[in-house]
């Protein structure tokens, strides 16, 4: 499944305007270092940003929409932190042609 955020409608960011405060509790683990988020040697995501990816999880459009969207934010290490997290992501998932990790086993 593609999810397309390159171009959002007005409606996907009515409704997922607040994702982009999901990612508030992300912004340590992923400003952690220069390893990338879920890399070797790099610490664990945050509980509460693991929490916060749950959530968005729950509507993928909104990931992508926050990941693409949120300045200061890498859109690649955004949607590493599922994987990260160990969510169930489903597989095929793409946000602007970037897949949604799966896992971050390489």
């Amino acid at each position: 499944m593609s999810i397309d955020a390159a171009a959002p409608e007005a409606s996907v960011g009515v409704v997922c305007n607040a994702a982009l405060l999901e990612l508030v509790p992300c912004y340590d683990s992923i400003m952690s270092g220069k390893q990338g988020v879920g890399s070797v040697g790099a610490p664990p995501p945050d509980p509460r940003c693991c929490k916060a990816m749950e959530e968005l999880m729950l509507t993928p459009k909104c990931l992508c929409f926050a990941a693409s969207t949120a300045d200061g934010f890498d859109e690649r290490e955004v949607l590493d932190l599922p994987a990260a997290c160990n969510l169930n992501v489903q597989p095929g998932q793409f946000c602007n042609g970037i897949p949604i990790p799966t896992s971050l086993d390489g």
